[in-house]
């Protein structure tokens, strides 16, 4: 089976900005746009459902601004050129963007630690060992100081390169902060003007740590040249916050009063990234249509309609190896529906497999126009809006339904012999 899986790697970021292919290079100019225009520092949200794009979105903008502030990547120059969007920005001040995965960090004792990290490895650039040599002893000064504030174990060696270096003093709030300036001042004088730390993923980790990280970002990074980014879902963040606090506590006011401001991403062009992920594809084919309009009765994210596309492609060529017949046709109208159903909620496909959800596919039947009027050349000629309805209702109760034991006669095909366990099989949730 092929597998359409756009993975978060330069090549495929620097296509999909050149293509566009999911409209969202007027919100990356936008986005651009107002960073440029913070005078201090700032708590942003970006927010997005899960899988809709964000990491995407992000790692994007650090191509972007590590471009704008050396001008070195021709690749990322003729695309800025050709953009409709992009062609017109000009950014006014630098920005070392600083990208840190929260998730992938979770396990850690204290996240200022690994933070501090992902600040050297990515601020000081790799020619600047002795600054980078300098930076470690500062940090192991402040780990030093953190291990009396929180009583945690840290791996020196692991932290710097020569133990011996460690400064075993403890460090008052105050002076750790000392420390933090003198490494953004290490970076920013030299280099750029600003620093964007982008925290990823931060809805999906522990309570705990999610929640430990807000609260040292709050207390430690006071300094008018950094701001951070968070590209996180905020409703699930709100849980995340809840499941540390108790029930009742107010996530959603304390997010507030942390955040400056939130950016939401929109919705994906549908038809365009569908054409990304497979150019082979032809758009005027029913499944290709019928894909954007069932994703968006179900809110599909960019994730899901990477799965969505790898199960209609592979029941396509299942329907493609048989003669036209009842079984054919019966996939072609109920198999994306059951598809779309196994990626949203499996339970909810089998409970359509069972003929219990008659009323969704009603619903789904009057608000998709694609579906309605392809299901009707398939299954009838009848032109009376409100029989077309029954007819496939009918034909539903016919395919699911435990107690349907009538034959069906419709004008193309004849499906009171279909061979429904072939059907399940195809439709691969037997």
């Amino acid at each position: 089976m092929k597998k359409f899986e756009l993975s978060v790697t330069e090549e495929n970021l620097l296509n999909t900005l050149e293509i566009d292919c999911i409209g969202r290079n007027q919100e990356i100019a936008d986005f651009l746009m107002i960073l440029d225009g913070i005078d201090g520092s700032v708590n942003i949200s970006l927010d997005s459902n899960w899988g809709n794009g964000k990491t995407f979105f992000v790692k994007q903008l650090e191509l972007l601004l590590n471009y704008y502030r050396n001008n070195t990547n021709s690749r990322i120059r003729q695309i800025v050129k050709n953009s409709n969007y992009l062609k017109y920005l000009e950014m006014k001040k630098t920005f070392i963007p600083i990208y840190y995965d929260s998730w992938l960090y979770d396990d850690h004792n204290d996240p200022l630690l690994s933070i501090i990290f992902s600040i050297i490895k990515s601020g000081y650039g790799n020619d600047d060992a002795v600054k980078i040599s300098k930076a470690k002893e500062k940090i192991a000064s402040l780990a030093t100081s953190l291990v009396s504030f929180t009583g945690i174990n840290i791996n020196f060696e692991k932290l710097i390169e020569k133990p011996e270096t460690y400064i075993k003093s403890v460090l008052i709030e105050e002076e750790i902060k000392s420390i933090l300036k003198s490494i953004f001042n290490d970076i920013i004088t030299e280099h750029t003007q600003k620093l964007l730390i982008i925290i990823d993923e931060l809805d999906r980790c522990r309570p705990d740590y999610a929640v430990k990280l807000l609260e040292k970002v709050k207390h430690f990074f006071d300094d008018e040249r950094v701001i951070f980014l968070f590209a996180t879902n905020k409703e699930q963040l709100v849980h995340t916050i809840k499941n540390f606090y108790g029930y009742h506590f107010d996530g959603t006011t304390y997010l507030n009063r942390f955040f400056d401001f939130q950016f939401s991403l929109k919705d994906i062009n549908v038809d365009d990234y569908i054409k990304f992920i497979d150019p082979y594809s032809n758009s005027e084919k029913y499944f290709q249509k019928i894909m954007g309009e069932i994703g968006n009765y179900y809110k599909f994210s960019i994730r899901d309609y990477n799965i969505y596309y790898q199960k209609i492609f592979k029941m396509t060529g299942d329907i493609n190896s048989m003669e036209n017949s009842g079984l054919s046709y019966l996939l072609q109208v109920f198999g994306p529906i059951i598809l779309a159903l196994s990626i949203k909620d499996v339970e909810k496909a089998r409970l359509f497999l069972n003929g219990k959800l008659r009323t969704e596919l009603e619903n789904l039947l009057r608000e998709s126009s694609i579906i309605n009027s392809y299901t009707l050349r398939v299954i009838s000629r009848e032109s009376d809006e409100n029989k077309k309805l029954g007819i496939i209702l009918s034909t539903y109760d016919f395919m699911f339904k435990a107690n349907s034991n009538y034959k069906y006669n419709l004008d193309r095909i004849l499906i009171d012999n279909y061979d429904k366990n072939m059907f399940f099989k195809i439709i691969n949730l037997t």
